[in-house]
């Protein structure tokens, strides 16, 4: 090899070797900056996420071409829609999932954006290294220095330093973070006033550190006085008039200028405080100005401490101007005050479904354990999570689920806990407990399993809780018929199911016992329909995992269900929960947990979206069951909207777009969909239930066509209806209605 040559393969070589060690780096600098991001709590990072990848994911390997942002680019900001952000960055190189937390994260290379799955708009960003074409401006034009300091405006932040690198809500904290370089600023909010700030560099933030003060700007002088008058308005949280342990509540007040001069720098305030241990100021707003004869609007935010006692605190608010003219005399307040009300979590009651059917316990026997558990005190049991931790010899199978979240357990409430479980051969015992963890540490409960081996497991009585007393009373059944003894059918490959169960909702009464329909249907997904243990095929969704966005991604094209169907495809769908009516239009709607009944339209999920969707998937078949009803009503027969009245719905005929389509429905449009707590479920998937392990095989020839489960179906739900004083009369509608739907043999 010639001189020459040598000297451009070894050129060539060092070249390879310094873009390779460019890429590790920014592989670690990536790593690193996620690190960080756990570490400050920003919510990057999650064990329930699902990662996705984007629509437009380039290769492993292949460079990421850095859009080049001119004036000309669409900008997106704070509440900015996915849209707008799509529009302006095209889409993400992959999305995290965070359901538990309420948002999803969309990367750009290192940097990313936080959306809120209830309104999918922007909370949160970190602009890493500068892929984001985001942009945060003050709200309005307003005097201000070339300094800020406490009590400053987040305005008075951003004019002095623009848009910040990271924009991070702490929830828990009630502030935000802003973070320019590797300085940080603590924001209050609500109130949006500077609470702290970190400049490790000394030169990052232009600030005034010759002391705190709460106006950041000059005050200009009076030329006439102003006179202050206001009106006050209590509001705490929860809406009793009480002020509990823990809780936040707001004083407004409407502050009119009386005066000839204009009054400047106007801030509400706590002058006197008697019991002022229990209670801590977390925020205060200013108006720079009010007008002679004009009025405005301030409020300041106060919380219950720990150490709040059943009491009263005479609070004497007042509001400052910022030339003297305040107002006077300041308003008294007095407020009842109470201590935390505790929790008590207790064992309600336990059953056992084993392999050998004797109702006992033997070594080497898988058993399935329903734990129940109860809040037996005075107060809430809040962000509740629960892990079950088996002891020496016992181990939890595979698709156990062995730690997850209850959320809030009100008082005399109950949660259903199933597992299911083996002991060895050297088990002496059978030692099973039930950690639940609350958000205050000091209520923390352990729940020891009375279970042993080789001796009957008994029913507990629950318990009904009424203010302080306790009152033992007898409780429907832990297990249901249905629930138990489900037949095994031959496993299949080509089933996909989606399962949707919710009881809860944020504008909607519950639906009671939707979650535990949804829960035992899935058993009979796995063991009936023949999908088995395999959760890629089976998607499970209850309460508020059961969002608008969740069922947009769950049945849009090129979603969770799309993505998994063939031409060979069984596709079966499973609804508990609500539905509601457009009066108008008279459409029908699947109500998600975040909808509002009042907006059908605009926060429901249309059923002919649903049906057009299905069909659209081109699967051999698909099987739909929803337990809702559309009559304006929930199960308990309370309307959903105070005033509102039952529509009658003409659903249009599913059927009639695809041939291989079946939906089964609980009730007509001007019924509704009873629960039976006798029987544990909603009355129509009790017997759909029955019907499927076998009660509806008119022939006994091991195969459930859709029109033996239909007469089963339409035959019991009338009759258990009527057994709870109600009508109810489900419907049925196929093009092929000879079609098995399951095969038990």
């Amino acid at each position: 090899m010639t001189p020459f040559l040598r000297s451009v393969s070894g050129t060539a070589t060092r070249r390879c070797a310094r873009t390779r060690a460019r890429r590790v780096f920014r592989a670690v600098w990536r790593r690193i900056l996620l690190s960080i991001a756990v570490a400050l709590g920003l919510g990057v990072a999650h064990p329930a996420y699902a990662w996705q990848g984007s629509t437009a994911s380039r290769r492993v390997g292949q460079p990421h071409k850095r859009p080049r942002f001119t004036r000309d680019t669409p900008r997106w900001t704070l509440g900015s829609s996915s849209t707008e952000v799509v529009r302006a960055q095209g889409p993400a190189d992959f999305t995290e999932r965070l359901v538990s937390l309420g948002y999803d994260v969309w990367h750009y290379d290192g940097s990313w954006v936080r959306l809120s799955t209830r309104d999918d708009r922007v909370i949160a960003w970190a602009n890493n290294d500068g892929a984001l074409a985001v942009e945060l401006r003050p709200s309005g034009p307003v005097l201000t220095d070339a300094t800020f300091a406490r009590g400053s405006t987040r305005d008075d932040v951003l004019r002095l330093h623009g848009t910040p690198t990271v924009y991070a809500p702490q929830a828990s904290a009630g502030t935000v973070l802003l973070q320019y370089g590797t300085a940080v600023v603590q924001i209050s909010e609500p109130g949006n006033r500077v609470l702290s700030w970190s400049d490790p560099s000394g030169r990052s933030l232009k600030v005034r550190t010759a002391g705190t003060v709460a106006v950041a700007r000059p005050i200009p002088k009076p030329v006439a006085p102003a006179s202050l008058a206001a009106t006050i308005v209590w509001d705490d949280a929860s809406g009793d008039g009480y002020l509990d342990s823990g809780e936040q509540a707001r004083i407004t007040l409407t502050v009119k200028n009386r005066g000839s001069g204009t009054a400047y720098a106007v801030t509400p305030a706590l002058l006197n405080i008697e019991g002022w241990d229990g209670l801590r100021v977390v925020s205060t707003d200013r108006v720079d100005s009010i007008a002679p004869g004009h009025s405005a609007t301030i409020a300041l935010s106060v919380v219950g401490e720990a150490s709040l006692e059943d009491s009263r605190v005479q609070l004497l608010v007042g509001v400052h101007e910022g030339n003297g003219f305040d107002l006077e005399p300041s308003i008294s307040l007095d407020v009842p005050t109470r201590r935390a009300r505790a929790p008590k979590f207790v064992l309600d009651g336990i059953a056992i479904n084993d392999q050998s059917g004797n109702g006992r316990i033997e070594p080497r026997e898988i058993v399935e354990v329903t734990a129940r558990v109860s809040n037996h005190g005075e107060g809430e049991g809040h962000g509740v999570q629960f892990v079950i931790a088996p002891g020496p010899g016992v181990t939890l199978t595979p698709d156990s689920k062995a730690t997850g979240r209850i959320g809030t357990l009100r008082v005399g409430e109950s949660r259903d806990l199933r597992f299911s479980a083996f002991s060895n051969s050297r088990a002496s015992g059978f030692p099973v407990e039930i950690a639940l963890h609350e958000e205050r540490v000091r209520y923390d409960t352990t729940l020891a399993l009375p279970l042993g081996l080789d001796r009957p497991v008994n029913e507990l009585p629950a318990l009904v809780v009424r203010g302080r007393k306790v009152v033992a009373s007898a409780a429907p059944s832990l297990v249901s018929p249905v629930d138990t003894g489900i037949p095994r059918a031959p496993r299949r490959g080509n089933v996909v199911a989606a399962v949707f169960g919710a009881e809860r909702y944020e504008h909607a009464p519950e639906t009671p016992l939707a979650r535990r329909d949804a829960a035992v249907f899935r058993e009979y997904v796995r063991n009936v329909f023949g999908v088995g243990d395999d959760d890629s095929r089976l998607l499970f969704r209850t309460d508020d995992e059961v969002s608008g966005t969740e069922l947009r991604r769950t049945f849009g094209d090129g979603g969770w269900l799309a993505r998994r169907v063939s031409a060979e495809t069984d596709v079966v769908v499973y609804w508990a929960g609500h539905g509601v009516t457009d009066p108008k239009t008279h459409k029908a709607y699947l109500l998600p947990n975040d909808g509002d009944p009042s907006y059908p339209a605009q926060t429901g999920y249309a059923l002919d979206e649903l049906y057009d969707r299905l069909a659209a998937l081109g699967a051999r078949s698909v099987t739909v069951f929803v337990d809702a009803c559309f009559s304006g009503r929930a199960r308990d027969g309370a309307a959903m909207v105070a005033g509102a009245r039952g529509v009658v719905v003409s659903l249009e005929n599913p059927a009639l777009r695809a041939k291989s389509m079946s939906v089964f429905s609980a009730a007509r449009g001007d019924q509704l969909a009873n629960s039976w707590p006798e029987g544990q479920h909603g009355v129509f998937t009790y017997a759909l239930l029955a019907g499927l392990r076998g009660a509806a095989d008119a022939n006994h020839d091991g195969t459930i066509s859709a029109a033996e489960l239909a007469a089963y179906i339409a035959r019991e739900v009338p009759r258990t209806a009527a057994r709870i004083d109600r009508e109810q009369t489900p419907e049925f509608v196929s093009r092929d209605p000879a079609r098995a739907v399951v095969i038990l043999k």
